[in-house]
């Protein structure tokens, strides 16, 4: 005798997977309209394919720079600049973030140098950074460095006080440490907010990027870009600007993904 089989029993899995396909759906049926009016337009030609070439043209392109191994030569000068640079600027913001957030004498005396600094814009001491660094790799990473250092460094000042006092007067009730303290209550509590900050810092890691190699580089993605403008390689051009897009995408998904893992519990709370 066949087991009967109650819609009851399989509707919640089916509609788990109708979820899923719906989300999807939305997620990018945009994209793919956009991409097909793009495709259109210039084959139609509403719009000049020299400018703006097809989507086709554009992953042709990229494909034979895959091939090449040129695209894979770019993207590994332009990755070591903003991994170093985005190193040295996580490496600082993050010390000096809860030494500002956490005692109150440090952010008094520190926090006008702080706020002074982060007014000024990038580009503006740029000449500062080649008049002291040159204008090889050094000058380079140090703007990215220094661009990058703020979202972290306010995320992360933002954080600390943002803990809530009554947790770190429960903390000290019962005789934990200022260490202890520390790693148990403060760490914890602001590591959410930092999550946002490097997440941040590493998007403008990327944008300094692209903008120090276009202006004095001789290499890497932003170098390449501008060249290939240049000698009306348009194809190229798109390809490489559709490559920074792709790549600054995937960081920001594994940062969205490292912080629903280690902040898991803001996410059951809100659930």
């Amino acid at each position: 005798m066949q087991k009967e089989v109650h819609f009851s029993e399989i509707s919640p899995g089916v509609e788990k997977i109708k979820s899923k396909f719906i989300n999807i759906y939305q997620r990018t049926i945009v994209i793919i309209v956009v991409l097909a009016i793009w495709e259109a337009a210039p084959r139609l030609n509403l719009i000049d394919p020299v400018f703006i070439p097809p989507p086709s043209a554009i992953v042709s392109a990229m494909v034979n720079l895959i091939l090449s191994n040129e695209l894979i030569k770019l993207i590994a000068a332009s990755m070591r600049r903003a991994v170093i640079g985005y190193a040295i600027a996580v490496a600082l913001a993050i010390p000096l973030g809860f030494l500002v957030g956490w005692f109150k004498k440090f952010e008094k005396y520190m926090d006008p140098l702080f706020q002074t600094l982060r007014q000024v814009n990038t580009m503006t001491i740029l000449p500062l950074f080649i008049l002291l660094l040159g204008i090889g790799e050094a000058s380079k990473i140090a703007m990215i460095a220094f661009a990058s250092f703020w979202s972290t460094f306010m995320n992360t000042v933002s954080a600390v006080k943002g803990v809530d006092p009554l947790y770190v007067k429960c903390a000290k009730s019962i005789k934990l440490s200022n260490s202890k303290i520390f790693r148990k209550v403060v760490l914890p509590s602001a590591i959410p907010s930092i999550f946002t900050g490097l997440r941040y810092s590493a998007s403008v890691a990327l944008l300094l990027l692209i903008t120090t190699e276009m202006l004095g580089g001789t290499s890497g993605l932003g170098y390449a870009i501008t060249n290939w403008q240049m000698l009306f390689q348009t194809d190229k051009m798109w390809a490489g600007i559709v490559t920074m897009a792709v790549i600054g995408l995937i960081i920001n998904n594994i940062f969205v993904w490292l912080e629903k893992r280690l902040t898991y519990w803001k996410y059951d709370f809100h659930q």
